[in-house]
């Protein structure tokens, strides 16, 4: 019962390693796995990742388009953190 136990775990932390690798880096994520098809929405950066296919997708804010407008971060994970207010100069 034991052997079986181990070798259960074993296969576990291989299925992590390999979303590691294909779905995200250790700078992306912040050391936190994403299996397939999970998606994390993150507040510093601001946006929201997904794991779909063994590829990262990264869902960044909107962007203003007024070159001398920013959008200051809002309160919270992504998407709540992209309704800071806006500042023009």
């Amino acid at each position: 019962m034991e052997h079986r136990s181990t070798k259960m775990l074993w296969i576990i932390i291989t299925v992590a390693t390999i979303c590691t690798t294909l779905c995200c880096s250790e700078s992306v994520c912040n050391e936190t796995v994403l299996h397939e098809a999970e998606a994390r929405n993150s507040t510093g950066p601001c946006v929201k990742y997904t794991c779909y296919g063994g590829n990262m997708t990264v869902e960044e804010c909107p962007k203003h388009d007024d070159p001398l407008c920013t959008i200051q971060p809002g309160n919270g994970p992504f998407p709540a953190c992209c309704d800071g207010p806006v500042f023009c100069s």
